[in-house]
Formats: C-alpha cells, structure tokens, sequence
C-alpha cells in the first residue's frame, strides 16, 4: 500500500506546490481520513508552521491521494493514440508529464507528415520511436516512487548523504555527473562518507 500524499500551496510572493507525504497508519492515526479538505489544510500549516514561517496553505482542490503510475503496452488502437498521461504517467517528483506530452506530439506530428497519409505506418512510426522514452521514463519514475515510498529508511543519513542519496535516486543522475554540476557539493559528501560507514555502504 502506497503513501498517501497531498499538494497544497504555501501563501508567499512565489507560491509554489507544498507536497505532504505520509503513510497510511499515519494517515489515519492523525485523523487526516475524516478531515475535510479544509481541516486537512489547517492541520499541515499547523505541523510545518516552522517550515512555512507561519504562513497559511492555499488548497487547490487538494484531496489526499495515493501516486499511481499509468502504462499502456501499446499507443496506439486502430485509429486512435495516445499522448501524455493518458500514454503513460509518471512519478509527479520528476515533474517532466508535459515535457513528455509535447515530445509525443512532436513525435506524432513526424510521423503523420513523413507517413504520406498512410495512418498505420504514421502510428507504427510513432511508436517506434516514443516506446524506448516511454519506457526508459517509466523506469526512472518507479524508482523515484520507490525512494518517495521508503524515505523513512533513510532519516539517518547526514543532510549531506541524503541529499545527494535523493538527487541520484533514479539512476539517472551519477556521481560523476554531480560532480561537474556541483564539485564542492560532492567534495563535501564524499568527507563525510568517510566519517560514516555505514551511509557509506548504503549509498555505494
């Protein structure tokens, strides 16, 4: 059974999505399972008070929710295809949903002028080309669900292995790559590995 999270918005000059992720016994331990989406919200202000410098929570249809991931072995029947998340959805930590349903319908538009009006080869096409993404997408989206869903494994770990246990989580960003976008960042990390064998055996 997955965790149960909620998007809300922090009231600032930049509002930006607030997500609050929990288990399930959590869940219903707090009494969030007979909440209204008004109580909900006032309940986590109340909790990350400290987070949100006392600032409230806009809600925006914000109902609690389990992450689900959609995957079509197919795009495509007869004359009909799918783009975006109907396609294919994936973790909303990758934030990537629209960048991939543009992609596809770029992908489709290609194929339907370079199929000279033949719809079946314009539909074989597309999917020849978007089923590696979709799938190499999906991949790195369950591990990032994954990580999300046993995150309290890792509470241990220094703001510093944690951080960088988090920003290599799907198996798509390595070592090597962190270390040209941040070497100091790395640097450091790779101190404190050494003062901590055990998240260095976690995180090798």
């Amino acid at each position: 059974m997955g965790d149960i999270h909620l998007a809300l918005l922090p009231v600032q000059h930049h509002p930006s999505t607030f997500l609050v992720e929990c288990s399930p016994e959590t869940w219903a331990r707090a009494g969030l399972d007979k909440m209204s989406e008004e109580d909900s919200r006032a309940f986590c202000a109340r909790v990350f008070s400290d987070e949100l410098d006392g600032e409230p929570l806009l809600g925006n249809r914000s109902s609690w929710f389990r992450a689900n991931i959609v995957s079509n072995e197919r795009a495509s029947h007869g004359r009909f295809i799918l783009i975006g998340d109907a396609y294919r959805s994936v973790h909303f930590s990758l934030g990537s949903g629209t960048r991939m349903a543009m992609q596809d319908a770029m992908a489709l538009s290609g194929a339907v002028e370079g199929a000279g009006g033949d719809a079946r080869a314009a539909l074989s096409a597309f999917e020849n080309s978007r089923r590696p993404a979709s799938a190499e997408f999906q991949e790195a989206a369950a591990r990032s669900l994954d990580w999300y869903e046993s995150v309290d494994t890792k509470l241990h770990l220094s703001p510093l292995a944690f951080t960088y246990d988090y920003m290599t989580r799907t198996g798509k960003v390595t070592r090597d790559d962190l270390r040209k976008m941040d070497p100091a960042f790395v640097a450091a990390f790779e101190r404190d590995l050494q003062a901590d064998a055990k998240a260095a055996e976690l995180l090798r």
